[in-house]
């Protein structure tokens, strides 16, 4: 294949583009660097997905990433996840986290809501 062949196919790799934000404030103290590093990279690429193994913390990430995103933009942010591990965003790693995460059933309870990171299913 010629050199120039091969220039011409690499130029046809599509790129992602990076459409996120640099966080302003550091990572919580109880991630371990893998985690740190990978919500670091989905918040400064934006529209990135993590596909972690059980047990590798991606509720922490969730709720690290969902932090920084209201920091940025002031919005209020909703997680939809099973009925069965919001307690492990509610009782569990939120509130380890310091973060108030409430769960809402309707809009009208979202609406009424002072918390900035909400969950339903």
């Amino acid at each position: 294949m010629s050199e120039r062949y091969l220039e011409f196919l690499k130029s046809k790799i599509p790129q992602a583009e990076s459409t996120g934000f640099e966080p302003t404030t550091p990572a919580h103290e109880s991630l371990f660097p893998h985690q740190r590093d990978i919500c670091e990279w989905a918040c400064r690429g934006g529209r990135r997905a993590i596909f972690a193994n059980f047990g590798l913390g991606k509720t922490r990430m969730h709720l690290q990433i969902a932090k920084w995103v209201t920091e940025k933009t002031g919005q209020r942010y909703l997680i939809v996840a099973p009925l069965g591990v919001r307690q492990e965003f509610t009782r569990s790693d939120g509130p380890k986290m310091g973060l108030e995460i409430e769960y809402v059933r309707t809009n009208e309870e979202a609406k009424a809501s002072q918390a900035r990171i909400l969950i339903t299913n």
